[in-house]
């Protein structure tokens, strides 16, 4: 499968391979709510234009096998982004009167 034919694979039916692929990973997670699931497939179809372009088939993969690469690192990304906030330690500093 070339690279056009893997793109129309993952996204025909409305875009039913790509939705599936991005479930098994976002699963793994956890903590995700249906309506949260646009904001992951519209960052997974973003990453996944980017990766149409950046593709080098003489590392030895095929495109689909890349794309899968892809899908999981953007489920992560976005699953990061999320989180990030919640990590972080927020002190606020009260404010003095002279």
């Amino acid at each position: 499968m070339n690279v056009e034919e893997t793109i129309q694979w993952l996204f025909e039916d409305n875009a039913k391979e790509m939705k599936k692929i991005c479930n098994k990973y976002m699963t793994k997670f956890g903590g995700i709510s249906e309506m949260d699931y646009d904001d992951f497939y519209s960052q997974v179809g973003w990453d996944i234009s980017k990766a149409s372009e950046s593709f080098d088939s003489s590392k030895g993969k095929t495109f689909k096998e890349y794309i899968y690469g892809v899908i999981k690192l953007a489920v992560w990304k976005q699953m990061t982004r999320r989180n990030r906030g919640k990590r972080q330690i927020v002190i606020e500093k009260e404010g003095v009167d002279n």
